[in-house]
């Protein structure tokens, strides 16, 4: 299956694949299961990035390996790891924060509005988002009952079968935002 976030391509691959690595909980190595998905970039990005299960229960996406392109997509694979949460046994939830630049080469994962992701997309994320699969986007405190200091922070409810919507917001809120040097350089296509 292939997707366009923007200029990002994304090819989906069909089946999810045996695979050992670290989860978000844990410093040991586990077992897992992987779908992987290619994203490619006008500029010659290609980046594979893992939507895995974890035996410990957790989920995440993450970028895997930088195979070409510009070097900046290399933090994809260093400071992008995106939770995602069980809402309930059909439905999961990601938090979207964006890699921003605050030094050049040194993009961390920070608060993002929706007019900053329009800019970043051309067009409206959270429509985007909602034709990919999401079944809800809006606040933490909106959409998932959050009550603490993360409220305000943009999320997305999908399906938990939903691959492209979870594929569709990391390359949102971590392909893009390098891809167009969010944070230290005025937003424009390529």
């Amino acid at each position: 299956m292939i997707i366009h976030v923007g200029p990002v391509e994304i090819e989906i691959q069909e089946s999810f694949q045996k695979c050992r690595g670290k989860s978000i909980r844990g410093v040991d190595e586990i077992d897992g299961s992987r779908l992987i998905g290619y994203m490619r970039t006008p500029d010659g990005g290609d980046i594979h990035v893992g939507y895995t299960k974890w035996t410990d229960g957790s989920a995440d996406v993450i970028g895997l390996v930088k195979v070409s392109g510009p070097d900046v997509y290399e933090r994809a694979t260093k400071a992008g790891r995106m939770p995602v949460a069980s809402e309930s046994p059909d439905q999961v939830s990601v938090r979207l924060q964006a890699l921003r630049y605050k030094e050049p080469g040194r993009a961390n994962l920070a608060f993002i509005t929706w007019d900053e992701l329009n800019k970043l997309l051309g067009s409206s994320a959270s429509e985007l988002l909602t034709n990919l699969g999401a079944i809800e986007v809006g606040t933490a405190e909106q959409i998932l009952g959050a009550t603490n200091n993360k409220r305000n922070q943009l999320a997305m409810i999908c399906s938990a079968s939903s691959h492209e919507a979870l594929f569709g917001a990391f390359a949102l809120t971590r392909i893009l935002p390098l891809m167009k040097n969010y944070g230290i350089a005025q937003l424009s296509a390529i």
